[in-house]
């Protein structure tokens, strides 16, 4: 239960909102981009909004202490 208890918390987080602004930037790439998708940029989209979750975790972390 505490993996489930961990997403269910990182879902409740603002940190979700980088990752949901990833997955929407590279839904937009794989609607409008040529027949062959650019796979590669669309997983670095979606990696990207997880890297901005963590600096968004860590900073709103920061500010606590």
């Amino acid at each position: 239960m505490e993996l489930f208890d961990l997403l269910l918390s990182f879902l409740s987080s603002p940190a979700i909102l980088p990752v949901a602004f990833g997955v929407l930037l590279a839904a937009i790439v794989h609607w409008l981009a040529p027949s062959p998708e650019p796979v590669l940029l669309e997983a670095g989209l979606v990696a990207l909004g997880f890297l901005g979750s963590i600096v968004w975790g860590y900073v709103a972390e920061q500010r606590r202490e």
